[in-house]
């Protein structure tokens, strides 16, 4: 699938060809978690990516796609476990970042954004060091390269300086994020230790510092490893000062590795940047060796090894480049020693043959080490009285007799018994020649019966024709068709061979076929070229579930035509989750699969259903479930199982679904795993979406189901609902915690691709709607950190920080609105919107007491409106940063500074209300009755109606302001004036004390008036009204 939409886009671009310049911009997000921080690169396309780790303290991401990165848009400042990021190259997109040396790094793909999770380190130590070091770092940037630190001393547009308050000095603050540039100067100076250490450690100083562009190269040994694992993916290495004799080989579904005797101390390393699909490397000791082994993924891997001797890399991946293997070469031998048939490998540098009993089956296997990574026997071969297990390395062989020899020799590896191996005996030729003849009788007698029946004369599988009879028989005929390659020409023994790969082929046994016809292939370079070739090998990488190379074989040119083949491609494209493309692929009629034998037909036929049914068409789908049950006696138990669920699906397609029910009910309760748990899946939303079952037990049911099968699109499916099941009961962090589970597995799939889609969906939704009101402050904070990848780019992610921001203040998280608001105003919004948001952050720093934060952002905001036009909103906002910067000089105990700017503006409500507040902060008790008195008379109070708890406090606050001015003659008259309105209130009895006329207790009254004096806030109610979101 992935080289079919290869090809597809390298045809499109050649039709469309863009500007050789242009570059996506890539945007880049930072977030600290508990225990890694995280860094997600916003691609608006999927790009493929490596990790190169090797570098000690150094990770490299490296992308697929050239495209440009502002390193400027991210706060670096808040990750623990990173620092000196870089991009080192725009073409292709590949940057550096320093990271604790024994930091784990998870990455993985939120729809086509690219996750990197930095882990904290294991050691405490190491992580102190990690932050010292990058300090030290820091600081020796701001000595040599000043133009890349950026200290946020202040505003960067503000242009109006805050001295300290009286009595306390602001400490500076520290920068908040280091910009890195593209290309930085070669540092020559070391360190003071580097200067004392000797040779070796300054080497490897240099190693730990191999980022920059004029520094040291790693080794070459390095290089290769990283460069595999780069590309490849998964890479075991070794590396040891003394020459080292291996073998490497696959065994029911393990790969081992054997090593020669003087090599115990050696220990394997892997890398790979999915180690999780591996089982550990699991060690053996044996008498004259050591082994380790280790479960291979389901998941069909090649595997090549690089080296030999001393340095030896085992690399293993899909797209991993398999070299030619050594073949083996027949031999008779007459002498007086000897007379019989031998098979010689030319194995050269093979020096020693371990017995290693094989812990699955007890049996002894043969391995032969070799000090070459050129040197091994390659695929599976199985010979009447020995196999050949498939090699990376070396060669291993199981005996099937007593008295098979292995023996390493100047030819090579010869294999031998003392009677001579039985590879064909002149009976065995005159058998299989008579029983070829009459089997291509039959097929010429089949053929005129037919009298050029078309459906069956044109089928270019011709499965039931290459059986040679029934499965019974493949060992005999096996052994008669080996037989009879004796004396044969060169043309006769490759037919011979490809007539044994069908023969296996024919009876569905892919592997065995597919070890014909590789051999057949390297023995004849040339079928490869063959169109009828590539299609066999096709279905047996099919039959075998290699599905990627499979589809590799199917798109080969020469069979573009053939119909017949396009039901295998879809086979093999329905394996490798593209559904769509599967059923496009398919043609119109199933007329040559009622030609095939059970044990294929089924199986084709099966997973072609299941393509029609995914693409809505119940009517083919049912032709092929009808061509299976015809022969259901001869399925297996996972065939039923799949037949029974696919025709619940028809019937609920055709909106039978009580039959539905009643199949898939059943089947939740078979023995195959797969099929109860796609039963027990599609039965759940089936109920749910009937309104049989409620919510809480649909996320029971499938509970129960998100572990009952692993690793592949069925797990994704049910993550998938589950994390659906949980949104719709509100509990979004577990849904999306899970849906995350599902992307991953899925992968860059149409269902991974859906999934990602609609995590961001739901995300953003519910930060834009009316959900988000629903979740606490702490858990939509919590929510936002973890999922911040899902953040749309553009105005519409704006948005949703800002109504994150404002859901912080409504709960009173005022700290950590103001960090989200602070980010937008520096480095994301302009204009209108950024003067808005600018003076909202003022508002909010004022509330949170923060008067040098809330100038920061009132010097944004007036710069910003330098550059807008004149309009009478801009000159309300012109007033609201006037007060705001006032209120900011009185927070910071600038009083005379603060009412001296408010004597320049219009009188007002509010700048009455400022003055008042002011003037009594700094205790000048004059002005502040004066400005209450103003305060006063703006509230209109009426003498024959209650006063308010407003008016009440504000009448208290003057007389207080008269009694502390010493003005008895104002005091008395509001006694006079207010005694009979006050008596009505609560503040009723403190009025009476603070109005009545002197006498001994004027000294405890003025204390008892000063404390009142410091619960007094008159300018609250304003900045209050910020804590409201605005428009």
């Amino acid at each position: 699938m992935k080289r079919y939409f290869f090809l597809t886009s390298l045809f499109l671009c050649s039709l469309i060809t863009a500007p050789s310049y242009a570059q996506d911009n890539v945007p880049l997000r930072t977030g600290a978690r508990d225990g890694y921080s995280r860094i997600t690169f916003g691609w608006t396309q999927t790009v493929s990516y490596s990790l190169d780790t090797s570098g000690d303290g150094i990770l490299i991401i490296k992308f697929g796609h050239p495209a440009k990165t502002d390193l400027s848009h991210a706060d670096f400042s808040v990750l623990d476990n990173v620092s000196a990021v870089k991009v080192i190259s725009t073409d292709p997109l590949t940057l550096s970042l320093r990271v604790p040396e024994s930091s784990k790094v998870r990455d993985f793909r939120i729809g086509k954004r690219v996750v990197l999770d930095i882990y904290d380190p294991s050691d405490p130590k190491e992580a102190k060091s990690f932050e010292t070091a990058s300090v030290e770092a820091q600081k020796k940037t701001e000595t040599h390269f000043e133009t890349v630190v950026v200290k946020k001393v202040k505003a960067p547009h503000s242009k109006e300086k805050m001295p300290p308050p009286v009595g306390k000095k602001l400490s500076a603050t520290p920068p908040a994020f280091v910009l890195v540039p593209e290309k930085l100067p070669e540092k020559k100076a070391l360190d003071k230790e580097d200067q004392n250490s000797d040779k070796k450690t300054k080497e490897n100083t240099q190693n730990r510092h191999a980022v920059n562009e004029n520094q040291k190269a790693l080794s070459a040994a390095h290089k290769k490893l990283s460069s595999a694992v780069k590309d490849e993916h998964h890479v075991i290495s070794l590396r040891s000062t003394k020459s080292i004799d291996i073998a490497v080989f696959e065994n029911y579904g393990e790969l081992w590795l054997v090593m020669g005797g003087g090599a115990s101390y050696v220990v394997p390393g892997f890398s790979s940047s999915t180690p999780e699909i591996f089982s550990p490397l699991l060690p053996m000791s044996m008498e004259n060796s050591t082994s380790y082994h280790m479960r291979m993924p389901e998941t069909p891997l090649r595997i090549k090894a690089k080296g030999g001797g001393l340095i030896w890399d085992v690399i293993i991946g899909e797209k991993v480049k398999e070299r030619p293997s050594i073949q083996p070469v027949r031999f008779t031998e007459n002498s007086p020693n000897f007379h019989g048939e031998k098979l010689i490998w030319s194995l050269k540098g093979a020096h020693d043959i371990i017995d290693l009993s094989d812990p699955i089956t007890g049996e002894m296997l043969k391995v032969v080490l070799v000090d070459d990574a050129k040197q091994f026997s390659g695929e599976a071969l199985s010979y009447i009285d020995f196999d050949v297990l498939k090699s990376s390395v070396g060669m291993i062989i199981r005996p099937k007799v007593d008295d098979l020899h292995v023996k390493v020799t100047e030819a090579g590896v010869e294999v031998y018994r003392s009677s001579g191996l039985r590879l064909a005996s002149g009976n065995d030729t005159d058998e299989a020649r008579i029983f070829s003849e009459r089997l291509k009788s039959e097929a010429i007698s089949q053929t005129l019966k037919n009298n050029g029946s078309k459906e069956h004369v044109e089928n270019f599988f011709r499965f039931k024709d290459w059986q040679l009879g029934s499965a019974r028989n493949l060992g005999h005929n096996e052994h008669i068709l080996l037989s009879g390659m004796k004396g044969k020409s060169d043309s006769r023994r490759i037919e011979d061979l490809l007539a044994l790969g069908k023969m296996f082929l024919s009876h569905g046994l892919g592997a065995e076929a597919l070890g014909y016809l590789h051999y057949a292939g390297n023995e004849l370079p040339g079928l490869h070229e063959s169109a009828e070739f590539v299609a066999l090998r096709g279905v047996a990488k099919a039959l075998d579930w290699k599905s990627d190379a499979a589809l590799e074989d199917f798109l080969f040119k020469e069979l573009e035509d053939e119909e017949e083949v396009k039901y295998w491609k879809s086979f093999v494209l329905a394996d490798l989750g593209d559904w769509q493309q599967a059923a496009k692929t398919l043609p119109d009629h199933y007329d040559p699969l009622y030609d095939y034998p059970n044990n294929i037909g089924h199986r084709l036929a099966l997973v072609l259903a299941e393509v029609n049914l995914r693409d809505g068409n119940v009517k083919a789908a049912e032709e092929l479930l009808a061509l299976v049950e015809k022969n259901k006696s001869d399925m297996i138990d996972p065939m039923v199982a799949s037949l029974k669920y696919l025709r619940g699906e028809a019937y609920r397609q055709k909106n039978q679904k009580d039959k539905t029910k009643k199949i898939w009910k059943k089947l939740t309760k078979d023995k195959d795993d797969l099929y109860r748990t796609k039963a027990g899946l599609a039965l759940t939303i089936l109920l749910a979406s009937e309104g049989e079952i409620n919510n809480s037990e649909a996320i029971d049911r499938l509970e129960r189901l998100r572990y009952a099968w692993r690793g592949d699109e069925l797990e994704a499916q049910v993550n998938y609902w589950l994390g659906d099941a949980y949104f719709k009961d509100k509990e979004f962090i577990k849904g999306l915690s899970i849906m995350r589970d599902a992307a991953s597995i899925a992968g860059n799939t149409a269902l991974g691709q859906r999934i990602a889609n609609y995590m961001g969906k739901t995300f953003t939704d519910l930060f834009l709607g009316e959900d988000l009101k629903t979740i606490s402050a702490v858990d939509a904070v919590s929510l936002y950190e973890t999922f911040s990848e899902l953040t749309p780019v553009g105005t519409r992610g704006d948005t949703l920080i800002q109504n994150l921001a404002e859901h912080l203040v409504r709960a009173g998280l005022l700290g950590r609105a103001t960090k989200y608001l602070r980010h937008q105003v520096v480095h994301r919004l302009k204009g209108k919107d950024k003067l808005r948001v600018a003076i909202r952050l003022a508002a909010i720093e004022l509330i949170n007491k923060d008067p040098q934060k809330a100038m920061d952002a009132l010097g944004q905001a007036t710069d910003t409106l330098h550059f807008l036009s004149d309009t009478p909103e801009k000159e309300q906002q012109k007033g609201e940063i006037a007060l705001l910067r006032i209120r900011a000089y009185s927070q910071n105990k600038q009083f005379d500074k603060a009412l001296s700017l408010l004597k320049k503006m219009e009188t007002s409500k509010a700048v009455s209300r400022l003055k008042a507040d002011i003037a009594w902060q700094a205790g000048y008790w004059d002005e502040a009755a004066e400005a209450l008195g103003v305060v006063l008379q703006d509230e209109n109070i009426s003498m024959t109606r209650p006063l308010t708890q407003e008016q009440s406090d504000l009448v208290l606050n003057r007389a207080i302001a008269l009694s502390l001015s010493n003005d008895r003659i104002a005091l008395g008259n509001m006694r006079a004036k207010y005694s009979d309105l006050m008596i009505q209130t609560h503040k009723a009895h403190q009025f009476e004390v603070i109005t009545r006329r002197r006498s001994s207790s004027a000294l405890a009254d003025r204390e008892t008036l000063l404390s009142v004096v410091s619960e007094v806030d008159l300018f609250k109610d304003f900045l209050d009204s910020y804590r409201a979101a605005r428009p």
